[in-house]
This record gives C-alpha cells, structure tokens and sequence, in this order.
C-alpha cells in the first residue's frame, strides 16, 4: 500500500498500531526491544563498541506519552526493572542483580525512537536508543549458536590496537575537508 495517505483511515493494517491507545501510526515508532549484544572493548586508541547480533521489537507505542505508560507492563512481562546499564565491563543483571559480563553475548533490553519517512520502502533512521536493561546468562543464556560462535572466533579487537586501524599508536589527526567536520581519530588507515 502506498504512502502517499495521511489518512489512517487508508491504511488498513498497513501501520504500525500503538500497544496502549491502540492508534494507527507510521511515521514515529516508539519501542521497546529485546536484544542480544555484547561490547568489544578496544582500549584508550578507539571508542567501545557494542556489537548487536540479534534484536526484535517487543512493544511499539504511538508516542513517547504512551511508550511511558506502557513499559512497566512490557518490563513486567519480561521479569526485569529498568537499571539504565553502562557498556561495562561488568553491570549488573536487572533480574538477580548479578554480574553480567559485558564482554560477552548477552540479553538487553532497550527502548529507542525510529523515524520511517517512506513507509514503503521502510527504512528506519534511529534518533535515539537507550538501554533499559542486561540480564546475565545464568538468567538468560544466549542462543547456543552465538555461544559456539564466541568460543571459535573470540573477538581480536578486544585488546588489539590494530584491529581499530591503529598500529601501536593512534594516527595523526587529519585535517577535515570542511570547518564542520570533525576529524575521526580511530579511522582505520587506508592500505598501503
């Protein structure tokens, strides 16, 4: 179905429809979201990273008004409270309140605004996404699959300079093309 209507009365279940006030909407998505992630930590050279290897939306709401209505339900159903974790090394497990190490694949959960400017083509643009929650694997394991994947290929940038373009030390700063851009320090540098 096209976009070229504002009026959800056209858009039949084409939309998105809100988890508390049950209203149609396209354009805004406020979530709640179920992940599977970990942070790869690279060291003072480079900023953190969090690797996301799987997420699904587990609640949409048409407004920021109605997702804070309707995420105490969702937390619930879940069995965790929001802790509002850092990316670690270690935080604490929003259900035992247990360690979770964040170096490795684990659950969290979060709740971001997506922009959709053309609902047929959908692709969203995240204009914010906090984290709400990690739960450790003795609460929740990770698929076995991820767990198998970590074992064979543990991550290399862990605690390898290079593995953010960097060769022991952090490249010069390169001059930005135009006064607003900033320069990007961890870059990788090209071949040579």
């Amino acid at each position: 179905m096209s976009d070229r209507s504002d009026n959800p009365d056209d858009w039949g279940n084409d939309a998105f429809f809100c988890g508390v006030c049950d209203r149609p909407f396209r354009k805004e998505l406020y979530d709640v979201s179920r992940e599977i992630e970990r942070t790869i930590f690279h060291g003072p050279e480079c900023m953190d990273e969090v690797e996301v290897a799987d997420s699904d939306g587990i609640a949409a709401f048409c407004s920021e008004r109605c997702r804070e209505i309707g995420i105490g339900k969702v937390l619930t159903e879940h069995s965790i409270r929001a802790t509002y974790p850092g990316i670690g090394p270690v935080e604490t497990c929003s259900r035992c309140s247990g360690p979770v190490d964040m170096a490795t694949f684990h659950l969290a959960f979060g709740k971001s605004i997506l922009r959709f400017p053309d609902w047929d083509r959908l692709p969203a643009f995240v204009l914010e996404h906090v984290t709400l929650a990690v739960v450790c694997n003795r609460c929740a394991p990770p698929p076995v699959r991820l767990i198998e994947d970590q074992a064979r290929l543990p991550h290399e940038s862990a605690r390898d300079p290079q593995a953010c373009g960097h060769e022991g030390s952090p490249p010069p700063m390169q001059q930005p093309s135009h006064p607003s851009e900033e320069p990007l320090p961890c870059e990788p540098r090209p071949a040579t």
